[in-house]
């Protein structure tokens, strides 16, 4: 993986990367797609739950996944150990971000576990996401 950043060493330039945000939220969607092209992603696709969400990241092969926790009919959790099944999915390695309001223990260890990169507590705020998102995406490129 690539890891550039741009010429101030500051920020890291998203622009040859790819996002798959994931909420059953409609409003939600759009607001952080927003925010991710803002941050300069190539290309930002949405799901509405994990279940559309592994047919789109089959096409897109997402470096970035943002998504809620709790969703139906697949909510996160079950996507994100989907995501990281090597043996049925091209891009386990990718950088996996929790958008959720749902941050009890439980959930947090569960998601761990899992192989969550970061968690980000809505209500969603750019500059919090921005700092998880490069955190997430630093680990994803030195991986």
């Amino acid at each position: 993986m690539n890891s550039s950043v741009t010429s101030s060493d500051t920020e890291m330039d998203f622009s040859s990367y790819r996002a798959l945000i994931i909420d059953d939220v409609p409003f939600i969607r759009p607001i952080v797609v927003s925010l991710l092209n803002h941050m300069g992603f190539a290309q930002v696709e949405e799901a509405e739950d994990g279940e559309s969400a592994m047919r789109v990241n089959q096409t897109c092969l997402p470096n970035l996944i943002v998504c809620d926790v709790k969703m139906e009919p697949v909510g996160g959790l079950d996507f994100l150990r989907s995501i990281r099944d090597k043996d049925h999915v091209n891009n386990s390695d990718a950088a996996f971000v929790f958008l959720s309001q749902h941050t009890d223990a439980e959930t947090i260890e569960k998601a761990l576990k899992l192989g969550v990169d970061a968690f980000v507590v809505k209500p969603l705020f750019f500059a919090l996401l921005k700092e998880r998102v490069e955190f997430a995406m630093n680990r994803y490129c030195s991986a």
